[in-house]
């Protein structure tokens, strides 16, 4: 499937809390950028998304090149949120009702362009907060192999879905691992998570998680690589039902059996 050097790139969110008390509090006017217009970076862009920061890194081809980028832009939106503020390492923020007045339906929106599930091939349901004020923040991992410049058609998408649900073996089970908390699969990132991208695709399913600690990058990362290498090889081994329905669960102890299979 791939075409030449394959590229790992991600945007990631996080939120912001006080150092003095550790209380969340809403990016929106802190950071510059926006969905549309990413604010750039040496080594990628930040950006507002909805109550949390977004950054991506340009892509990678190594992990070297790929932690180095991540940790370079996160230094760089380090120095310009204000001094009493630092990055949060909680996926998921429930918001007070009163920090929210005065923002726009439009700032607080969840999401926005639709993603897929690569094991039914229709548009997830747009997500809907269980209560006022719920935020999660994910850890979105992009795959470069290829060009393609039908990339939103359903022949694309039934092209890299079998390769997104690939993707549920080696690097979601994995992503549940390093965060075992239920509460973002809510909102989203069930298992086979994705969007179309014109270089390949991104995979939606892993909180942000992983993000903070080198060695988890490089789990996430090799492990990207691993199953687009190993796509399209001996397919024995965990029904891929079993794999989306642990995901779904955030099921640790039983993703934790299924990624030492599939190393």
């Amino acid at each position: 499937m791939s075409n030449g050097v394959i590229l790992i790139g991600c945007d990631p969110e996080f939120f912001l809390r006080r150092k003095a008390d550790g209380v969340h509090i809403p990016a929106i006017g802190l950071v510059p950028g926006t969905k549309t217009v990413p604010f750039p970076l040496e080594d990628g862009s930040v950006q507002v998304d909805g109550l949390a920061v977004e950054i991506g890194i340009d892509p990678a081809s190594t992990f070297d090149e790929f932690d180095r980028k991540i940790t370079n832009v996160l230094s760089q939106v380090e120095r310009m949120i204000p001094d009493e503020l630092e990055f949060s390492r909680s996926p998921t923020v429930v918001f007070d009702e009163a920090q929210l007045a005065g923002f726009s339906d439009e700032q607080l929106q969840l999401g926005c362009d639709p993603d897929y599930n690569a094991y039914t091939g229709v548009v997830n349901p747009a997500p809907e907060r269980p209560e006022p004020g719920f935020s999660v923040a994910a850890g979105h991992v992009h795959f470069g192999i290829g060009t393609f410049p039908e990339h939103e058609s359903e022949i694309h998408r039934k092209t890299i879905e079998p390769l997104v649900r690939h993707f549920d073996k080696y690097v979601g089970t994995r992503s549940c691992i390093i965060d075992p908390d239920p509460r973002r699969r809510v909102l989203y990132g069930k298992a086979g998570s994705y969007r179309p991208k014109p270089y390949g695709g991104e995979y939606r399913t892993p909180s942000n998680g992983w993000i903070w600690d080198s060695g988890n990058r490089k789990v996430i990362f090799d492990n990207m690589l691993r199953a687009i290498d190993m796509f399209g090889g001996d397919e024995r081994g965990y029904l891929e039902q079993d794999v989306r329905e642990a995901i779904d669960r955030t099921d640790a102890e039983e993703c934790a059996v299924i990624a030492k299979y599939y190393k």
